[in-house]
């Protein structure tokens, strides 16, 4: 019974019922209940069930789960609302995306998920992404990119 998926289960069950504000304490709490794994093991758990934070009332930041993510990991697009998005800028090549705090994460995991050959990966903070397209990808090809991952916040994109 202590199988990835059973793991996974699990730990959405705990954010979807629990307010949980860090991953020490979902650590503790999978302990608890008899799984032993490593800090590195639950981030990508986390960015596997594209968990990410959100403000919470007291100021923390508490986890929650994208619920409009596809149960298929192999998916290689999910549409998102783009939720939490503020603004696009370039520097270079690379795009730096503003959000709102703590929406950062969410966002960095729908353009990750979404598996676009034109960007190489994404590294989020709480209000910002780093968008690394792939070498000799235009920025016009990335502001493409994102308004295909982002339908509905199009119009920002188009206007940076």
């Amino acid at each position: 019974m202590n199988d990835k998926n059973t793991r996974l289960y699990l730990i959405r069950q705990m954010i979807r019922d629990q307010e949980i504000f860090t991953q020490e304490q979902l650590l503790e709490m999978l302990e608890e209940k008899g799984y032993h794994v490593t800090q590195a093991t639950l981030s990508r758990d986390l960015k596997f069930l594209r968990a990410g934070k959100i403000p919470f009332r007291d100021g923390r930041y508490k986890y929650v789960l994208d619920e409009t993510a596809r149960l298929d990991p192999e998916a290689d697009h999910h549409p998102s609302s783009g939720q939490g998005f503020v603004s696009i800028e370039f520097a270079q090549q690379l795009a730096l995306i503003r959000t709102l705090p703590g929406y950062a994460n969410m966002l960095a995991i729908s353009i990750d998920r979404a598996r676009r050959y034109e960007l190489a990966g994404t590294i989020a903070g709480d209000d910002t992404i780093l968008v690394i397209p792939r070498d000799g990808v235009s920025r016009e090809a990335v502001r493409k990119a994102l308004q295909w991952i982002f339908p509905d916040v199009a119009d920002k994109i188009a206007r940076s």
